[in-house]
């Protein structure tokens, strides 16, 4: 079956929610039997991304750094083109899909976070997904999202047939190698937090919960965060650095947050939502102690191995963190309860299934069209 990969929304090196999906998705789906692969993308992703899964690739004569042109053209002549180069099926790993596809479309949509928690997007960002996302959800074939949470609200706001939305679950990271950190000094023992600067990432009532929980640390430990913080918050931490115990790294390689995850004492994620939550998975697997927020998807993740907290209640995180300093027992539950719990995922099983979507869509498509040639 020839399956065309919209990657054209995905950007090289930096690694977002989308594009941490496509590249640890794409290496076992390029092996999937009975499947020819390729990759629609811009040719910055075509030099990062495809050599890591030796798919053919396509880079559309479109001026793709204009995201407006990007967008149009994947709403109208993508699966046109698609279809006239031979596909049988398009994938479309990031929330949109064509307006009108001329062949099955199969779309990732990871959340609804665009009707979950509205006020914390920006309101471009919001309105063109209120705008687009529900027209990509009726016009799929099929929806594969990436947690029951996020299943159940796809088929609640988009109001969609359940039988056409399959929650395939994520997996750790594949990480190819590890560095130790070379960049500034690391404190002694630390906390690690892996996030980002978005409101519903809640890192600002993490760094008030972290700051009310230190006088209670039976010993010292730092908080250390890895990704952007909200700029207001970067310049309080450094104006303060010798006394927050706070640390912002920023982004790093892929190599040397592996390296951080295993240098790390303990783990927290406060997000008040995700459709999945990545890291926390990343950081069990990697043998850390993980507390996490209770909310969205999270619990489902955590799958009972990390210590669960009310991620709006700075007391509610602080007691957390207080928990996982001054109890080594603790810690000692959490890290085999999590390599256990990380167990269960496995990107070769996401491969696996996603291609079975694929293959069921593609037989009730040619059913169809089987159906509509007999009436003729």
């Amino acid at each position: 079956m020839n399956v065309w990969i919209n990657l054209l929304g995905v950007q090289p090196v930096r690694s977002g929610g989308v594009e941490t999906y496509c590249r640890e998705l794409l290496r076992p789906l390029s092996r999937a039997p009975g499947l020819r692969l390729t990759i629609l993308c811009t040719p910055a992703v075509a030099g990062h991304l495809c050599p890591l899964v030796g798919c053919e690739v396509r880079t559309p004569r479109i001026p793709l750094p204009n995201r407006l042109a990007r967008a149009l053209y994947e709403q109208t002549w993508l699966s046109h083109y698609a279809r006239r180069k031979g596909a049988e099926l398009l994938f479309c790993p990031g929330y949109l899909s064509p307006m009108a596809p001329r062949l099955p479309v199969v779309v990732t949509i990871p959340d609804t976070q665009f009707c979950d928690i509205p006020d914390m997007m920006a309101p471009g960002q919001r309105a063109a997904y209120r705008a687009i996302i529900p027209i990509a959800a009726r016009q799929a074939a099929a929806i594969i999202t990436i947690s029951s949470f996020s299943r159940q609200q796809i088929i609640k706001h988009l109001r969609v047939a359940p039988e056409r939305v399959h929650t395939i679950l994520l997996a750790p990271l594949l990480f190819d190698n590890v560095q130790p950190w070379n960049g500034s000094r690391l404190p002694e023992r630390f906390i690690l937090c892996v996030s980002g600067s978005s409101p519903h990432k809640n890192i600002q009532r993490l760094c008030r919960a972290y700051t009310a929980a230190q006088a209670a640390f039976a010993k010292p430990w730092s908080l250390v965060l890895v990704g952007k913080v909200p700029p207001e918050l970067n310049r309080q931490i450094s104006a303060g650095a010798a006394k927050s115990n706070i640390t912002c790294l920023g982004y790093v390689s892929d190599g040397a947050l592996a390296g951080l995850y295993h240098q790390a004492n303990a783990f927290v994620f406060p997000s008040l939502y995700e459709g999945f939550g990545l890291p926390v998975a990343d950081a069990m697997a990697a043998g850390l102690p993980v507390a996490c927020s209770n909310a969205a998807s999270l619990p489902e993740v955590a799958g009972g191995a990390a210590l669960l907290f009310d991620p709006r209640s700075e007391s509610s995180i602080a007691a957390a963190l207080v928990r996982l300093v001054n109890e080594p027992e603790l810690r000692t539950q959490l890290i085999d309860k999590g390599r256990l719990n990380a167990s269960r995922f496995s990107w070769v099983e996401c491969a696996r299934q996603t291609a079975e979507v694929f293959r069921s869509v593609a037989s009730e498509s040619r059913g169809v069209h089987g159906r509509r040639e007999n009436r003729k």
